[in-house]
Order: C-alpha cells, then structure tokens, then sequence
C-alpha cells in the first residue's frame, strides 16, 4: 500500500501556493491514508478475464432534447450592453497576473 508522506504533501502544497497548519497536515495525511486503504480493497479483486466496461447499456440513452436555437441575438445589440469593446469582444480587467 502507498503511503504519503508529509514532505510529499508540503512539496505539492509548495507547487500549488498552499499553506497548510500543522492540524490541516495531520489531517490530510489521514485522509490520504484512508484513500489509499479504500483502494487496496479494489486491487485485491481478482478482475482477471473480466471485460473493461465502456458503457453500461448496450445501447446508449438520450434523453435530452434536440438543441435548436429559438430567438437568437445580434452581435451588435449585445456588444451595445457592454462597458468597454475592442474587435467584437468584450474588454474586461485583467484577473491572472
């Protein structure tokens, strides 16, 4: 069974910009712990000869409706709402830096 460990969490947290308090560390380790106990119960299933499963039914179900446009608005009338435009798109603030 593969066991996280602590500085593996704090490397990745790291990468991602996270901070973590020494109570949500713990925490997360059991989590991990936890999920990877769940997991070895899939692998001990002996699936030896069993089929991948693509779809459940043999033949797909929809029961969606057709997509079909009703009442469709002009570029113009909609670009005409918005603060500020430049090429046909709306200009918004930049949010990633």
């Amino acid at each position: 069974m593969r066991k996280i460990t602590k500085q593996e969490v704090m490397d990745i947290a790291k990468q991602l910009h996270f901070t973590f308090s020494e109570a949500e560390l713990e925490s997360l380790l059991t989590d991990f712990d936890v999920y990877f106990k769940q997991l070895a119960v899939f692998d001990a299933i002996d699936t030896q000869g069993v089929e991948p499963l693509v779809y459940p039914f043999e033949t797909p179900v929809h029961h969606l409706r057709p997509d079909s446009g009703t009442h469709v608005l002009e570029r113009d009338a909609l670009l005409s709402n918005a603060p500020k435009t430049k090429d046909n798109f709306v200009v918004v603030p930049k949010v990633v830096k």
